[in-house]
């Protein structure tokens, strides 16, 4: 029972947490802060206090500070990884382009018939398209290289080699100066015709 009857039992739990208890038996007290003292030191590299003068009684505000300086440190560190947590994302789904990307704008429509075309927009310097179909693990499915078209249409009756009919993929247009890569679109979903 508590000694005070006006105390709530969280009150009184967290006085109880707050309030050193007796040392135990054969307790070196001057021993253990000792030791104490001498780890921070070695986290520290630095001597906080000469071996022969160090009093504990006298070291007990530098530890009580270094205490709350790691304290400080920490929430400081955490308040930025929280900060940083609602940061827009750099790449994959951003409203940012990824460095090396243009604004394709690729559009699927379906065209009837088990048709469908994929059109995108020019890229400057390009002279050919090539366009990429990945699976859902990101790993390349087709590839139809050498367009000098900003389009291409996909027929049911012939698909590129690696393709299925009703498959869910992801297909992006790589932009061709010659044989140099100039430009990437963001890959975009397709429903295989």
């Amino acid at each position: 029972m508590s000694e005070r009857p006006d105390e709530s039992g969280r009150e009184r739990a967290y006085r109880e947490f707050m309030t050193p208890g007796p040392l135990p038996e054969n307790a070196n007290l001057p021993d253990a802060e000792a030791r104490l003292l001498g780890a921070l030191e070695r986290e520290l590299g630095v001597q906080i206090a000469p071996a022969r003068i160090a009093r504990v009684s006298r070291i007990r505000p530098l530890l009580a500070f270094a205490a709350v300086l790691a304290a400080a440190a920490g929430l400081a560190w955490t308040q930025g990884a929280l900060r940083n947590r609602h940061a827009a994302p750099v790449l994959r789904g951003s409203e940012t382009p990824a460095p090396g990307t243009w604004t394709a704008h690729g559009v699927a429509t379906q065209l009837g018939d088990g048709r469908t075309k994929l059109a995108w927009a020019p890229a400057a310097q390009a002279t050919l398209y090539g366009v990429t179909f990945l699976g859902d693990d990101l790993q390349e499915l087709a590839r139809v290289d050498s367009l000098a078209s900003t389009s291409l249409i996909l027929d049911r009756a012939a698909l590129p080699k690696g393709l299925a009919s009703g498959r869910n993929v992801l297909w992006r247009v790589t932009a061709y100066a010659g044989r140099d890569e100039v430009a990437r679109s963001p890959a975009s979903p397709l429903t295989v015709p």
